[in-house]
């Protein structure tokens, strides 16, 4: 497997955990502090509408690349 797409998946990986963990953390602490915050929030939607995307189109240009060379 090429390096690219290696990267491309961790890529992928480390984009869907973050934002898994940036909404548990949004929901922790409205939950504790009784509060809406929306640091969390925008991160998690920053990593989920920008990472994640980002992420796929690098992976699929890799694979372009990789069958073209």
């Amino acid at each position: 497997m090429d390096k690219h797409i290696k990267k491309a998946l961790k890529l992928i990986g480390l984009a869907i955990v973050l934002f898994i963990v940036f909404v548990i953390l949004h929901n922790l602490v409205s939950a504790l502090f009784n509060a809406e915050e929306p640091v969390f929030f925008i991160l998690a939607l920053i990593t989920g509408l920008i990472g994640i995307p980002a992420s796929i189109i690098y992976l699929v240009v890799a694979i372009v690349k990789n069958r073209s060379s």
